[in-house]
């Protein structure tokens, strides 16, 4: 990112704490979400209040989240333990890759072709699920939504954002790497991992671009990753 954004930024640091959203009834029923847009279900709740409470001491200056539900709710949850009640900005650009058809279905029912669809994006990039986003997609989805959250002005110096797991663990990706995923580095996202509610933490500046600073999960379950 910082190629890519850095130039931009005229804040000397900027703190980022990146949440993946409470629970919903379809992750419990181990069924793919991509774009559909169930609400948290009461564990999903009380991770969101989990993550509210954890970030409760730090002064967010704005919260950023998907604009799907299950994220915004994650968002209220995390602005209610705010004394400053910041802002919350709804962004499109921050869902979860687009599965297509294979939306709303069983986890293990499309997992091998999900499987088969990561290796394929190593070579091809703009190979996509069916009537679906590819990688190179939702990548650019990505970057944009980054470039708007780094060119707002005045840019915070504490931030959240609220997203999903497949959008956290690209944000840790780029965060290691500096730079867009493609080819062999994306063997990298089957190393990263945060689990419903937790918090990872990573700083921004335009001299050394993004970082991570503390990190919620690092083993992944090829099973949770499938899951967005």
């Amino acid at each position: 990112m910082q190629t890519v954004m850095g130039e931009l930024d005229d804040n000397p640091q900027t703190t980022i704490y990146m949440v993946r959203h409470g629970e919903t009834a379809l992750n419990a029923q181990h069924k793919m979400r991509g774009w559909d847009n169930p609400p948290l279900n009461p564990d999903g709740k009380k991770d969101a209040e989990d993550a509210g409470k954890a970030l409760q001491p730090i002064k967010l200056d704005k919260i950023y989240s998907s604009d799907l539900q299950r994220a915004v709710q994650t968002a209220e949850a995390i602005r209610s333990y705010q004394t400053g009640s910041p802002e919350i900005q709804e962004m499109h650009n921050l869902r979860t890759i687009d599965v297509g058809a294979w939306t709303g279905r069983p986890l293990d029912k499309v997992e091998p072709q999900m499987l088969e669809l990561q290796k394929a994006w190593i070579t091809d990039p703009k190979k996509a699920a069916p009537a679906g986003e590819s990688w190179m997609e939702f990548q650019d989805r990505q970057i944009e939504a980054w470039r708007e959250i780094l060119t707002d002005r005045p840019l915070p110096k504490s931030i959240a954002v609220v997203a999903h797991l497949r959008t956290c663990i690209w944000a840790m990706g780029w965060a290691v790497r500096n730079a867009a995923l493609y080819g062999e580095d994306l063997k990298l996202l089957n190393h990263l991992h945060q689990f419903p509610g937790r918090v990872t933490v990573m700083s921004f500046s335009k001299k050394e671009g993004f970082k991570l600073m503390a990190v919620s999960a690092a083993k992944l379950d090829m099973e949770d990753e499938l899951r967005s």
